[in-house]
């Protein structure tokens, strides 16, 4: 329980110290310190806050890629939820072509806001809002 409070604390100071001098960082260092402060305080690499070129987030396999542009609002053991600036029909045709490049099968029972895909014993779940920026979230399931 203390250890606990102790790495809050350590990231609250850290994160207020970013705040504070990151009006004279350039962004990079800036998104450099965020993530020094989010490892002290969990133990684990922070996410990226924009992915780039097909990049990959913690969370998800190497098979389920998350778009180009996404804006990470969170991410957990296995599931992640992201915005990007394209229509939910963009992301499940992206979802539908890239799965299948990894050997994803599409299943049957989909809608226009939600796809499932098998693969071996795991399952993907693509599901979109209706809001814009477009809400995203992709989980998997399995071994």
């Amino acid at each position: 329980m203390r250890v606990g409070i102790w790495l809050s604390s350590i990231a609250l100071v850290l994160m207020m110290m970013t705040g504070v001098v990151g009006c004279q960082l350039d962004e990079e260092d800036n998104e450099a310190a965020a993530g020094a402060a989010f490892k002290v305080a969990t133990g684990m690499a922070a996410q990226q806050s924009l992915v780039q070129d097909g990049g990959l987030i913690p969370g998800l396999p190497v098979d389920v890629p998350t778009m180009d542009g996404a804006s990470i609002v969170s991410a957990a053991a296995n599931t992640v939820t992201f915005t990007v600036e394209v229509s939910g029909e963009e992301v499940l045709a992206y979802y539908q072509e890239q799965l299948a490049a990894n050997d994803w099968t599409l299943q049957e029972d989909q809608t226009t806001t939600e796809m499932r895909f098998a693969k071996d014993d795991r399952t993907a779940q693509v599901t979109v809002g209706e809001s814009e920026p477009t809400e995203v979230t992709v989980t998997v399931t399995g071994e």
